[in-house]
């Protein structure tokens, strides 16, 4: 039997009677409901399970945006030391436009300031295996282990000359 609950709408004051939106079954309307639940102050009615591994989620997706962004930069700056004579303008400013994503994105979450290095080396193997992919070069041509600090990832001179 599915309980109902009262979810406060966002256009009216008014509470409705709505059956209680199952997680597995729609979770875009599960969470509207559990935003809902939350800012009426409906707690008890909350879905906590599900809630917290979806707190948690959170926390996971912003760390995966922070080692995707490190991979890019990565990536293209091992294809900038692999391939010298197949540099582009392009790969400078993926590399650029990449680490101005990583700064801004530790400045909106300090807390992975102290994730860095554990990112570093992630997103190393990431990046190394896409540089592989995309250059065709086989992977026993760029390094092993990660030939860069965190500084020589974010701040290392990497620019097209001008004519």
């Amino acid at each position: 039997m599915q309980h109902a609950t009262f979810v406060v709408t966002h256009d009216r004051d008014e509470r409705l009677p709505k059956p209680l939106a199952r997680y597995e079954e729609d979770t875009h309307a599960w969470a509207l409901e559990q935003a809902d639940l939350l800012k009426a102050g409906h707690f008890a009615d909350l879905d906590l399970i599900n809630l917290a591994d979806e707190v948690a989620d959170v926390g996971r997706r912003e760390y995966d945006k922070l080692e995707s962004d490190l991979a890019r930069v990565i990536q293209h700056l091992l294809k900038w030391d692999c391939q010298p004579d197949r540099r582009s303008r392009s790969w400078v400013n993926t590399v650029e436009e990449h680490r101005r994503r990583v700064a801004r994105h530790l400045d909106q979450n300090p807390s992975l300031k102290g994730r860095r290095d554990e990112a570093l080396s992630e997103a190393f193997l990431r990046g190394r295996g896409d540089a592989s992919i995309e250059t065709e070069l086989p992977m026993a041509i760029f390094p092993v282990d990660v030939p860069y600090t965190w500084d020589q990832v974010m701040t290392r001179p990497i620019a097209w000359p001008e004519p």
